[in-house]
């Protein structure tokens, strides 16, 4: 049921998403950015100065906003007929997923016009696309980010579910430490309950260096603390 209704909101989602980006910047008077922009003009601010490296390391978020078709092999032992519903699983997604993204993306490149402050964003920089292509409208931005939102909530426990099959087939082999402990199927649940549990936990501890970094960055004054240095060092 859960994955049901993301499904409805992503669906649904993507569809009113494209058509508020594609008709607010009209009706609000921000208007719309040029076909060139969309279209023929290259824009870096990575600081590496290999277009090529750039472009192939950027394409990582496009294939997320095609989609992730591992996912459903690492269920294949639980999913009736494999053989056949694996590989359509896969098809589907990857076939919904490109038409999508596609459709999507240009919307939001043509519904952002000022690029600069997108980049210099200093929390979700959707955000600033989606108040950009609203006319700088809050409740229609924090409807949109809403519809983002349940899918993601909804992707987290997926994510969570095919993170536990993974590690409990490597404790399943006595491929990690502790193998008798984490690759037991729980005759309650009749799962990798244990498995699962781990990875849930490991994912918030990474989650919240994260968060706290981001809050460090925005809260410190200090010139050590800029993004640009972080980069440069790297």
């Amino acid at each position: 049921m859960i994955n049901q209704i993301g499904l409805f909101f992503i669906l649904a989602g993507v569809v009113i998403t494209i058509v508020i980006c594609a008709i607010m910047p009209h009706t609000s008077g921000s208007g719309y950015a040029s076909s060139s922009f969309v279209w023929a003009n290259w824009e870096t601010q990575t600081g590496y100065s290999s277009n090529g490296f750039v472009f192939l390391t950027g394409m990582l978020n496009g294939a997320y906003a095609v989609g992730t078709p591992d996912c459903v092999s690492h269920l294949a032992e639980e999913i009736p007929n494999p053989k056949r519903n694996v590989p359509l699983a896969i098809a589907a997604q990857m076939v919904i997923g490109f038409f999508t993204a596609f459709f999507y993306i240009i919307a939001i490149f043509y519904a952002t016009t000022d690029l600069t402050s997108v980049l210099n964003s200093s929390s979700f920089p959707l955000a600033t696309i989606y108040q950009q292509a609203t006319g700088g409208s809050v409740p229609a931005t924090m409807g949109l980010l809403f519809l983002i939102f349940v899918p993601i909530f909804c992707t987290c426990i997926g994510t969570f579910i095919t993170a536990g099959r993974c590690l409990w087939t490597l404790a399943r082999d006595e491929a990690i430490p502790l193998s008798g402990f984490i690759g037991v199927i729980s005759a309650r649940w009749k799962n990798p309950f244990r498995a699962t549990w781990i990875c849930g936990v490991f994912s918030i501890l990474l989650g919240s260096i994260y968060v706290s970094h981001q809050t460090v960055l925005h809260l410190s004054k200090r010139t050590f603390f800029e993004p640009s240095n972080w980069y440069d060092g790297c």
